[in-house]
């Protein structure tokens, strides 16, 4: 069990840091303004109560950060205003029913963000402002019955938007102001209608 922590402004290159199956409980553990070149943050299957893990500002060169099967009840993930290039982010099989994920002014610069098979029944999910230039991001497969996705003016350049498969049965996707290709699976002219709770932004 973690209760906090700080590796602000860590400097890392390759390797593995692992935090595999932990359990983080209050307090906050600290990235703010580290560099990752290479290498692989392994969080699969960690779980979050009440609890802060802190990228804002670090900056990810390629490898990969996994936090597949991860549990967020409540508490934060803070990607916020984090740069990736050429990184793997992989959040499927997620299970999200609290708690906040933010990547506000997030830039991806090629890489993949990956939410597939994940369920959304309660959390917030910020992109807002962020920007994404050649970058896949995957949510297919996903479920929401609750809580809100919000990419209010994200900024799509190349790369791949894809919601096939997701199924929506509650709470709220965004795309007010966003700008770039319009997201794969959720378009009426792929044969049906924009499911309710999501908005698109004018154009799509």
């Amino acid at each position: 069990m973690f209760d906090g922590g700080d590796l602000s402004e860590a400097n890392s290159s390759g390797g593995v840091v692992t935090f595999a199956d932990a359990t983080f409980s209050g307090g906050t553990v600290n990235f703010e303004d580290a560099t990752f070149s290479g290498g692989t943050f392994n969080f699969r299957i960690a779980t979050f109560s009440e609890s802060t893990v802190n990228f804002r500002d670090a900056v990810f060169s390629g490898g990969t950060v996994d936090m597949s099967s991860v549990m967020l009840t409540s508490g934060t993930i803070d990607f916020n205003r984090a740069q990736f290039t050429g990184t793997a982010v992989d959040f499927s099989y997620g299970m999200f029913s609290g708690g906040q994920i933010g990547f506000h002014h997030a830039a991806f610069s090629g890489g993949m963000i990956d939410f597939s098979n994940t369920e959304f029944s309660g959390a917030t999910d910020f992109f807002t402002m962020a920007r994404f230039a050649g970058a896949t991001v995957i949510f297919r497969d996903a479920a929401f019955s609750g809580g809100e996705v919000d990419f209010s003016g994200v900024e799509f350049s190349g790369g791949v938007v894809d919601f096939s498969g997701v199924e929506f049965s509650g709470g709220t996707l965004t795309y007010l102001g966003a700008s770039g290709s319009a997201p794969r699976g959720l378009l009426a002219s792929l044969g049906a209608p924009v499911p309710a709770g999501v908005t698109l932004t004018e154009g799509w």
